[in-house]
């Protein structure tokens, strides 16, 4: 089968280094691992981790091991302990003490930044046919 995407790179990373017997595949039984592999180790970020999150929850897996950056999104799904990592070397440790990676904790307000990303309030535009005004009862 060929590899479709960057979001299997990780997997294939590891299902190698299990094959070989360089790595305990115990840890990963009920998990799904998804990440874009960068030539110098680190996990780069992919599109879908909500989406793949949800998916996870629905058919009953327990882990998701995921790049850092996609953590805060897949980490507002419940069931699912999920599980961020930055570079190959650090799941790889993970597979052998799991203790290393504790998973992040569930809560949507992970997703809002410190501070607000909006400056303006959009409740007060009003959009017509053709235009839009701005302004209180435009």
């Amino acid at each position: 089968m060929r590899k479709a995407g960057p979001s299997f790179d990780l997997p294939i990373a590891i299902g190698i280094l299990i094959a070989t017997g360089q790595v305990s595949g115990e840890f990963v039984e009920d998990a799904i691992v998804t990440g874009e592999l960068s030539l110098d180790g680190s996990v780069r970020p992919i599109t879908g981790a909500l989406p793949i999150a949800i998916g996870a929850r629905e058919r009953n897996v327990r882990r998701l091991f995921l790049p850092a950056a996609n953590g805060r999104e897949a980490a507002i799904v419940s069931d699912v302990d999920v599980l961020p990592v930055a570079t190959l070397a650090e799941i790889v440790r993970a597979l052998a003490m799991p203790e290393t990676l504790p998973p992040l904790p569930h809560d949507i307000s992970m997703l809002q930044g410190r501070e607000a990303r909006m400056q303006h309030d959009f409740a007060e535009m009003k959009v017509t046919d053709t235009d839009f005004t701005v302004g209180v009862g435009a």
